[in-house]
């Protein structure tokens, strides 16, 4: 199975500025309508699919070759598990504390079905995004983090139909986006690329199976360090554009596929971009805190505290959208610090002792 040596640690620096960046649009994906009811920009839920690429890359650079067996594959699960579920686990908490109020008859949110009890358990399990008929429920961006963990249990399988001869994987990758697109029109009613909490699933997969490919193949892309730097700046450019306008997303997907594709080869070669700034790749990290948290702000500030406090008008709305914002950005750094790196090491550290338990035991026999 082909596969490109890793990068060294913590020099996917434009990845890392990609990654922070597509963070900040989902934010204001959420946020731009506490403030206008009209779409400023109509295509940042594309972010999740950047996110998705990204993903594919980086699992891929730290565990390709590293995944032999049954063991291997477990452990590798429950690290991402201890990445992925404490968090997961807080903010779903926060939610059900809201539905309990809400069946209780003490609150009357505008949409009480998000807090449908039966959806606790797929939540718990994080299954919600795997049906085509999901509703939504409690932490709604948490179906990204669902479809993530499908990913996750294919790896090995992706990994090994990816890595092998890069053109037909390539072209296995296109057939799959068409039938997983072609399910989504039929069965759905929506195009791939608006798949969340029903059928997400299928949105992540081929998107995380490209970014695998890439980790495999791209080494192969010879491109002047001079015009790749160009590129990432020139693919930058059109996907701001894009945004803006009315296009086909699935155009916009394949030009966002090239972005992260540019990227990546940028970081292979050590060309710096204008996203891989210190200011902005040193806050990748904090990505997934971001993503899970902001909707929690959201729905503390913007949906009761500030209503209550500056009123409804443009101005109080917008007042309270420049409030959450650092709000959410200091929320997002102390759950990094004192919450989420804290869990994962602990439950890392279990996961090393039990897998040399059961090296050693597997040695005595």
């Amino acid at each position: 199975m082909a596969s490109a040596p890793p990068t060294p640690a913590g020099s996917l620096t434009s990845l890392e500025g990609l990654r922070f960046v597509s963070s900040l649009m989902i934010v204001a994906g959420h946020y731009i309508p506490y403030v206008t009811p009209t779409p400023l920009i109509a295509r940042l839920h594309l972010a999740v699919d950047l996110f998705f690429v990204i993903s594919g890359i980086v699992i891929a650079e730290r565990y390709a070759g590293k995944i032999r067996d049954l063991r291997d594959w477990a452990a590798f699960m429950v690290k991402r598990i201890a990445r992925l579920y404490p968090l997961h686990l807080a903010t779903l908490g926060f939610y059900v504390a809201i539905g309990v109020l809400v069946w209780s008859g003490k609150l009357h949110p505008a949409d009480a079905t998000r807090y449908n009890p039966a959806e606790i358990i797929p939540n718990l399990l994080l299954v919600q995004a795997w049906r085509l008929d999901s509703p939504i429920s409690f932490n709604y961006v948490s179906w990204s983090i669902s479809a993530e963990f499908f990913v996750y249990l294919l790896f090995p399988l992706i990994l090994a139909l990816v890595g092998r001869r890069a053109l037909p994987a390539f072209i296995g990758i296109i057939a799959v986006f068409m039938l997983f697109a072609w399910i989504a029109e039929t069965e759905v009613g929506r195009p791939l690329t608006k798949l969340d909490w029903r059928g997400g699933v299928l949105r992540a997969v081929p998107s995380f199976a490209f970014g695998t490919w890439l980790h495999c193949h791209l080494r192969h892309m010879a491109i002047p360090a001079a015009r790749l730097r160009l590129l990432v700046h020139g693919l930058l450019g059109v996907v701001a554009l894009l945004m803006l306008l009315r296009v086909n997303e699935y155009a916009l997907l394949g030009v966002i596929w090239l972005l992260v594709a540019s990227a990546y080869a940028a970081d292979r070669r050590g060309v710096v971009t204008w996203v891989a700034a210190p200011w902005l790749a040193r806050r990748g990290a904090l990505t997934y805190s971001i993503y899970m948290l902001h909707t929690v702000v959201a729905t503390v500030l913007l949906a009761v505290v500030f209503p209550k406090l500056l009123g409804t008008s443009p101005g109080a709305r917008l007042a309270g959208v420049l409030v959450a914002l650092p709000a959410l950005y200091v929320l997002s750094v102390l759950s990094l610090r004192w919450f989420e790196t804290p869990m994962r090491r602990w439950i890392g550290s279990g996961t090393t002792l039990i897998v040399q338990r059961g090296k050693t035991v597997t040695k005595q026999q």
